[in-house]
């Protein structure tokens, strides 16, 4: 035991979910190979990760920390907080004082509403940052490509690196959506699947055009 070890009860209140890329015991994978789930909570000097050896301290186990940071996560979590970004419309960004705004990727049901007819796409460069875009009109692959080159500038010049990969989440199901990085440039690798969603929006979106015609 380690004297500087928190007892659970002044900790669980504070306890927040902590997304990240790498992958340990007192991690839960959220996106095969590219995103995983952990448990922090504050100290004056920052976060500080809840690792197996405090889990064995407190004589309990990630899912039951896991369960309580995301119920923290989402009281914590505010419509006020979540916004559109002006310079380009259809793209929101969530903007947090406490420095984990890319761990609302587990509650966006609760901030992107009405839910977006084929669900959300979403960049998490930081730990910090969360850019999300709505799938509900045409303008979805100009705007995804602004968002992958917005989030790899952020991760540049921010803190606390996750990931440069796009993901796509239809509601019940997330997918990573392939980015390639050059020194100059990005290339998009979109599955079957997604393309598929597309071309629903599309469709829909033709519907009215050719009833007016």
């Amino acid at each position: 035991m380690d004297d500087s070890w928190p007892e659970f009860e002044t900790v669980r209140d504070d306890l927040m979910p902590l997304l990240c890329a790498r992958c340990d015991r007192t991690t839960k994978p959220m996106i095969y190979h590219d995103l995983n789930t952990g448990v922090v909570f504050p100290t004056p000097s920052g976060y500080t990760r809840v690792d197996q050896q405090l889990l064995d301290y407190w004589g309990t186990t990630l899912g039951v920390v896991l369960e309580i940071a995301n119920w923290n996560l989402r009281r914590n979590t505010h419509d006020a907080d979540w916004s559109e970004i002006a310079t380009v419309p259809g793209l929101f960004s969530y903007t947090s004082t406490d420095g984990l705004a890319s761990s609302r990727l587990l509650c966006l049901q609760d901030l992107a509403r009405p839910w977006p007819l084929e669900g959300v796409l979403a960049v998490v460069p930081t730990r910090g940052q969360l850019l999300v875009l709505p799938m509900n009109n045409l303008d979805i692959l100009q705007n995804m490509r602004i968002m992958v080159l917005a989030g790899d500038t952020g991760r540049e010049n921010g803190t606390h690196p996750i990931s440069d990969q796009l993901f796509w989440f239809d509601g019940e199901r997330w997918e990573t959506i392939v980015v390639g990085h050059t020194q100059t440039d990005i290339e998009i690798y979109p599955s079957q699947r997604f393309m598929d969603a597309l071309e629903r929006i599309t469709a829909i979106h033709l519907v009215p055009v050719a009833a007016e015609a």
